[in-house]
């Protein structure tokens, strides 16, 4: 799914602040080459408090988090962007294959608009 979306961010305290630490968050727990991939991919954020701060409200997006704050809650919902949030449960072991799926289902929306 990474070359099907060019601007991907990681809101994680390990990627924020303008440095992209997904390399070395990430090492040693996915394999070498997904690690590399993902490291050319992922784009670093700009935020301090709140996540949403990094998150351009004037473009579509999909923000995966666990457990939002509810302070970045009620920024979604001043944005009317609430279903923009995709609710992760770490304990699920199937929740990669439903976020992935998600991610699916954009793709073939897109393919089928354009």
């Amino acid at each position: 799914m990474l070359d099907n979306f060019p601007n991907i961010y990681w809101l994680t305290t390990h990627c924020r602040s303008g440095e992209n630490q997904t390399k070395c968050w990430l090492s040693g727990k996915l394999p070498t080459r997904l690690v590399e991939h993902m490291s050319k991919h992922v784009q670093a954020t700009d935020w301090e408090v709140l996540k949403t701060d990094a998150i351009d409200f004037t473009k579509p997006f999909i923000w995966f988090d666990d457990n939002p704050m509810l302070s970045e809650r009620q920024v979604l919902e001043q944005h009317s962007c609430l279903a923009s949030h995709f609710a992760m449960n770490p304990r699920d072991p199937e929740m990669a294959k439903k976020a992935l799926r998600l991610l699916e289902e954009i793709v073939l929306e897109q393919r089928h608009l354009g």
